[in-house]
């Protein structure tokens, strides 16, 4: 997935992704290693990650549906 942001035009992209092999390896890493501590904070990350990525990719389906006028309106409401 490739999110991108900008005005007038101009995007800058930010890819993401979900189950980060690195990440995975060193999750694996530490339970070889018996590190249940670190492997347990690596695991926590995945998950926060993960929710982070979804919350995205809801907002950017959100914007399809409901265009990015509609979408800031409703955002601005929100703060108000």
């Amino acid at each position: 997935m490739e999110i991108k942001w900008g005005r007038n035009g101009k995007f800058l992209a930010c890819p993401c992704y979900k189950g980060d092999p690195l990440l995975s390896d060193r999750v694996a890493h530490c339970t070889r290693v018996e590190d249940y501590t670190t492997r347990h904070m690596l695991e926590d990350m995945a998950k926060d990650v993960d929710q982070h990525i979804d919350w995205i990719e809801a907002q950017l389906e959100t914007i399809k549906q409901v265009g990015l006028e509609n979408y800031f309106s409703e955002q601005i409401k929100k703060d108000g």
